[in-house]
């Protein structure tokens, strides 16, 4: 068993896919009609579908962890492309939190759904807990 996609949500599925695309370097790979595209970024698949008003619930997010250099590469992309930077957990907007675990920021798409990109700066579990962990979670046996 493999997690395999997410499906969010847009009143305007070319907008969503030209902010993915410059953001996070996302590919369309197909589109099932007008109303509803699937992207790839590193791997992951993710719908785009159009829809009359996008409604999240509380505290949904995108989670995208990278490196270092790669999260202060995407924070001048974002910057330079305008991107709404949001509070989330950081001090203030547009400001990078740093904590023990992660360094991240918070932003939004075109249709305010929240984006967290981090990087972890120490891990939650160590590497016996982490394969432990995934195994259980996602392997199913025989």
């Amino acid at each position: 068993m493999q997690l395999n996609h997410i499906n969010i949500l847009t009143t305007d599925v070319a907008r969503s896919v030209a902010f993915y695309e410059k953001l996070f370097g996302a590919r369309k790979i197909f589109e099932f009609h007008e109303n509803k595209v699937v992207c790839i970024i590193n791997g992951f698949e993710f719908f785009i579908q159009k829809v009359d008003e996008v409604i999240y619930p509380e505290h949904f997010h995108l989670g995208i962890r990278t490196d270092h250099s790669k999260l202060d590469t995407l924070y001048q992309v974002a910057r330079d492309l305008k991107v709404p930077f949001i509070k989330g957990s950081n001090p203030e907007p547009d400001v990078f939190e740093y904590d023990e675990y992660r360094t991240a920021f918070y932003l939004t798409d075109p249709d305010g759904l929240e984006i967290e990109v981090y990087t972890p700066d120490k891990f939650v579990l160590d590497d016996e807990q982490e394969q432990a962990h995934t195994c259980s979670s996602l392997c199913v046996n025989g």
